[in-house]
């Protein structure tokens, strides 16, 4: 095939898949922000809480329009509030890091009005799209094997803001009143003062064989992240000495073309 052709068939192929997501958009989320990558199903209401359990669910630029033809009509039925990226072209840039490495993968984002709720969804969400590619959502749980659904406790109004290293930040409110960051960074998916509404559903981690990665190497500190992959130093410890050195990693599904 020449190499011409080929172009001119990905080319066509694009231009089809954003008209079918234009279409699904103007279904399925009409409220639209000016300046916004996201897109909203409906207007917050005094009734929404300010926090709660987030479902995300994951999608890669060629499997967005079926996911979220999918996903979409469930969500309306339940009138669960929901936002998704405006278009496949802010999605491939969303999961190539442009917009920061903790928004990877957040394809759709969820606000679940109870956590009885977000439960019932989350797996309701894991059937629907079951076997549909993503790239994983750093600092959330998966829910569950290699589902595209993802999960972190979170803000959900964006009027509640603390400072955090110079900045001003979305928080969460502890039982106790307090505000504090609402983080994406390892291990804050789950505050440690509340219990986790998922591990019931959550499936157990296949038992592997160790890699190298977790036993020649250690000490690691990223340099660099994108939705490709990493690029950390670390210390080779195979020998008497430890020696310094850089690992790449790539990730699946992290940047589709």
């Amino acid at each position: 095939m020449k190499p011409h052709v080929s172009h001119e068939r990905a080319n066509s192929r694009r231009r089809r898949a954003e008209r079918e997501w234009k279409r699904l958009c103007d279904k399925y989320l009409p409220l639209r922000p000016k300046r916004s990558i996201w897109w909203y199903n409906r207007i917050r209401t005094r009734k929404d809480p300010a926090q709660g359990w987030k479902l995300h669910v994951s999608a890669t630029i060629l499997s967005a329009v079926g996911t979220f033809r999918s996903v979409a009509p469930y969500l309306t039925r339940r009138k669960i509030s929901f936002k998704a990226i405006k278009s496949l072209a802010d999605l491939g840039e969303l999961n190539s890091g442009v917009y920061g490495f903790s928004q990877v993968g957040k394809f759709i984002t969820i606000y679940p009005p109870s956590n009885e709720v977000a439960v019932s969804i989350a797996d309701d969400l894991a059937r629907l799209t079951a076997n549909r590619p993503g790239p994983v959502v750093p600092y959330d749980e998966r829910l569950c094997g290699n589902s595209c659904v993802y999960y972190r406790y979170g803000a959900f109004a964006l009027n509640r803001k603390v400072a955090l290293r110079g900045k001003r930040v979305c928080a969460i409110a502890r039982p106790d009143g307090k505000l504090l960051p609402d983080r994406r960074e390892p291990g804050t998916a789950a505050p440690q003062w509340l219990e986790d509404p998922f591990v019931g559903i959550r499936l157990q981690p296949r038992i592997e064989k160790l890699t190298p990665l977790e036993t020649r190497y250690g000490n690691y500190k990223a340099l660099a992240q994108r939705g490709r992959g990493g690029v950390y130093r670390a210390f080779d410890l195979s020998g008497k000495r430890k020696k310094l050195c850089v690992i790449k990693e790539g990730r699946p599904h992290g940047e589709v073309g």
